[in-house]
Parts: structure tokens; C-alpha cells; sequence
């Protein structure tokens, strides 16, 4: 049979069930040479892009029914799960795209505009750093001393808009709940710091003002005796 790619009218009807050259390998496997021989054969063929062109326009406007699309899917995941499964696979794809999609190499880089803290929580060393901080206390919140494992957070002792920094020493386990608290008890004890200082600076202006418009008055009066 004539080797190439054809539309789809031309390929109706070859290759029908029942067909003698349909059924070459039928309930036969190959040894474990032949397997070896043919993979060494495959590494050893040039991917014709040309070919891969006109194999997917053959492809292009063929409408599979909702049953087909839905085995063509179970299909294609088992083939998927059975990669995942080899280690030696998975190590492959993970030195394969080590350092590929980080910063300008990602798709999604707008130029940098991410802040600085979503930046350290997706960072792989906060991530292990965190892990440690869990385990040096024993996965328990440090306040309400409750065992947490989903709402597990890790929270700096003095925050970092304080010059805190990131060492092991600063940072402690707490529960979601109490690291709300915590972190809402500084934006307020900040906000509260604020508008004192606002407040005092008024009164500084106004006992200012005030000053200025007794010694005005004071000299007025001392210009009319």
C-alpha cells in the first residue's frame, strides 16, 4: 500500500475491520530485543516537520462524537499516569524545565510588578524554610498551642516593614486564627501610633498659633498706649 498522508475522503474504507493486514500483531508482543532495536531506531529518526504539517491538516475539521473524545481522554491520562509513575521519567522533566518559566522566562511576566511578599511565598527557600520552622515546633500553633497541619502559617516575630528579616529565630508557627489577630493587632497599634502623632502635631499648631495671635493682640495693645 501507497506510504503518505491522505484527506479524509481518500481514507475511508482502508484499513476495515477484519482486514488481514489490520490484524499484522494482533495478540502477538515483541521480545524484549526487538523492543530494544526498535526504540534505538526511533532516537535515530529525523521528525520531518513538513510531515507533522500536513499529518495535522489531514486531522484538521474530522468531528469526533462526545464518546470518542471522552475514551480519547481516559486514553491519554493512563499514558500520562504511567510516565509519572517512572521516577527516571519524572527527574527528566523536572531538569528539563529547571529555570525555564522563572521571572522573564515565564509567559505571564509583566516586567516585575509582583510585590516583594507574594514574590517570597512562591519562592522555593521560603517554602523549605517554612517546612523547618513547622518542624522545629512540632506542626502546634506557638498561642493556642492547636495541632494544625491545612491551616498551618508562619509568621514573622518582628515584621519585616520593621526591618525583620527571615532568619530562623524570627519566625514562628501559628494557626490562620491567630495569625489574623496578630497581624490586625500591629496594623492597629500602627494606626493608633499614627494618629497620635497626628493629633499631637495639631495641638503643636495650634498652641503655635495661639502664641502668635496673644503677642499680636499684646502689641496692638502696648501701640495704642
Amino acid at each position: 500500500m501507497p506510504i503518505g498522508v491522505y484527506p479524509l475522503e481518500k481514507r475511508k474504507g482502508l484499513f476495515q475491520k477484519g482486514h488481514p493486514s489490520f490484524q499484522g500483531m494482533l495478540g502477538k508482543h515483541h521480545s524484549e530485543e526487538t523492543k530494544r532495536k526498535i526504540r534505538i531506531a526511533r532516537a535515530k529518526q529525523i521528525i520531518d516537520k513538513e510531515a507533522i504539517r500536513k499529518l495535522g491538516l489531514s486531522n484538521k475539521g474530522i468531528k469526533r462524537s462526545l464518546e470518542t473524545r471522552a475514551k480519547m481522554k481516559i486514553s491519554a491520562k493512563k499514558r500520562q499516569d504511567k510516565l509519572w509513575l517512572n521516577s527516571e521519567y519524572r527527574k527528566k522533566m523536572s531538569l528539563a524545565h529547571k529555570g525555564k518559566f522563572i521571572g522573564k522566562n515565564h509567559p505571564n511576566w509583566k516586567g516585575g510588578i509582583t510585590p516583594k511578599i507574594i514574590q517570597r511565598c512562591n519562592s522555593l527557600w521560603w517554602k523549605e524554610l517554612r517546612k523547618l520552622i513547622y518542624q522545629r515546633d512540632n506542626w502546634t500553633c506557638q498561642i493556642c498551642k492547636k495541632k494544625c497541619y491545612s491551616d498551618i502559617q508562619c509568621h514573622h516575630i518582628i515584621p519585616e516593614s520593621k526591618e525583620g528579616n527571615n532568619k530562623i529565630e524570627n519566625l514562628i508557627t501559628l494557626c490562620r486564627s491567630c495569625h489574623i489577630k496578630q497581624e490586625r493587632n500591629g496594623f492597629w497599634k500602627a494606626q493608633s501610633r499614627h494618629l497620635i502623632g497626628t493629633i499631637d502635631l495639631i495641638h503643636k499648631e495650634m498652641r503655635e498659633n495661639i502664641k502668635k495671635i496673644i503677642e499680636k493682640l499684646s502689641e496692638n495693645g502696648k501701640n495704642k498706649n
